[in-house]
């Protein structure tokens, strides 16, 4: 018996010790620390110069709660709703304040918001609305019915004068007669009623415009940031390509070079899908145009639910001008190395000639003269029993003529609208015409 309970004893003390064992004490920072840096990071911006509600959140960094308050809620509301000043009066200045709270900690910033007093607003045209008459910012009410669908982003109107965007989310649909309040804005040349602060729809099955049929070809011709194309609906016809995630639509001139239209991912998503199936093909498809993108250097269109879209496979000519409108020679009014001439684009062969074989051979190989030379190139395409040819024109510069380039860190510290010549390798593409550099 005393040996049983000598064992009990050692292992009741074991227990005992063990349990005595503490865990170990974890440190952290403070509510009150994590306070400071919720409300550092706490940032409302472009409060200088408001006219629209502000979108306040409710919540901050490290889940904290944040709660607001005005010094005059005549003007701006607790919950971020502005009210301008009447016409004539002078600019409200209000003061924010956010008060940010963890546990049992909290702590205030504030925020200056100054507040542009309401100004005439314009009862406009559409056809007055594109002109320089009505200033980009102006308040403007313009009233049409919509024919085009930008999903998620806005609808295209029109009033029997002209065709305008309006940018925003909105319940209205195809056939609604709709009356916006808002502001001209001008996006990559693209008139724009923005900055809506209201819509009302009137009526609803209203007429559509027709489509208009137009060359893809000549809607290059137009001064992208002065035409009547803009946000038109029109109806245009070219051979269909999927480049990357895009589809887009390829016309040629009487010199098979390429006019690229790009429709645009906020189009209906099953014409999209539509057009898409339909690559390879001759398309003539219902569009709505969406401005020339400068970055892009591209027309972009838009599709809606309820376009024509129709195709024919294409025949051999329409695919040997596609393929010349694709070969690419590179920049050609600096060239000082020879040239890739392919023999082949895609499905079609090529045969070159050149105006001066001296100068340029017909395998590319350029050896320069005493001083510029201007040659020009021929590409004979053939695809089955269709030919057609593309020229290309290429100065061929001088012997011992160097090429005076710049770093990119010099061109991008070079003044807006000056012409440069910068060197680099390619790193990436936006878009389907537009590609990045970089250097040392």
């Amino acid at each position: 018996m005393k040996k049983v309970l000598t064992i009990i004893a050692l292992f009741s003390l074991v227990l005992t010790l063990a349990a005595c064992k503490k865990d170990p004490v974890v440190t952290g920072p403070t509510d009150a620390e994590l306070v400071a840096e919720a409300k550092t990071a706490l940032l409302l911006t472009n409060l200088d110069s408001v006219t629209q509600d502000l979108s306040l959140p409710s919540s901050g960094l490290h889940s904290s709660v944040i709660t607001w308050s005005s010094s005059n809620t005549a003007f701006l509301a607790n919950d971020g709703s502005v009210t301008r000043p009447a016409v004539g009066e002078a600019n409200a200045v209000v003061t924010l304040t956010a008060t940010i709270t963890i546990g049992d900690e909290s702590d205030t910033k504030e925020f200056a918001v100054r507040i542009i007093a309401a100004v005439p607003t314009l009862d406009v045209t559409i056809a007055v609305f594109n002109t320089s008459e009505v200033a980009v910012g102006d308040d403007v009410v313009v009233t049409g019915v919509v024919f085009g669908i930008v999903t998620g982003a806005g609808v295209h109107i029109y009033d029997g004068t002209g065709f305008v965007y309006v940018y925003g989310s909105t319940t209205a649909v195809i056939g609604d007669e709709i009356t916006v309040t808002g502001q001209k804005t001008i996006y990559y040349g693209l008139p724009e009623v923005q900055n809506v602060t209201s819509v009302v729809i009137n009526s609803s099955n209203n007429t559509l415009p027709e489509y208009v049929v137009t060359s893809v070809v000549d809607l290059y011709d137009e001064d992208p940031f002065d035409t009547l194309y803009n946000s038109a609906p029109i109806t245009v016809t070219g051979y269909a390509v999927v480049r990357g995630s895009d589809v887009v639509l390829v016309a040629t001139d009487a010199n098979n070079n390429p006019y690229d239209i790009i429709v645009y991912y906020k189009s209906d998503e099953a014409k999209v899908a539509e057009m898409k199936a339909l690559a390879g093909k001759m398309v003539t498809a219902d569009i709505v145009v969406y401005g020339f993108h400068s970055t892009m250097l591209s027309w972009r269109v838009t599709v809606n639910s309820n376009a024509v879209i129709t195709s024919v496979d294409a025949t051999d000519a329409q695919k040997a001008s596609f393929e010349a409108s694709q070969i690419d020679l590179g920049v050609l009014d600096m060239v000082t190395e020879d040239l890739v001439l392919n023999a082949t684009a895609g499905a079609a062969s090529v045969t070159w000639a050149s105006s001066n074989e001296a100068v340029i051979s017909t395998a590319g190989v350029v050896t320069r003269a005493n001083e510029d030379t201007v040659v020009t190139l021929t590409a004979t395409v053939t695809l089955g029993t269709e030919t057609v040819t593309r020229t290309f024109e290429v100065n061929v510069m001088a012997a011992g003529a160097v090429i005076e380039s710049i770093t990119v860190t010099e061109a991008l510290a070079a003044a807006d609208d000056e012409e440069l010549v910068v060197q680099g390798v390619i790193s990436g593409f936006n878009g389907a015409n537009n590609f990045l550099i970089q250097d040392e």
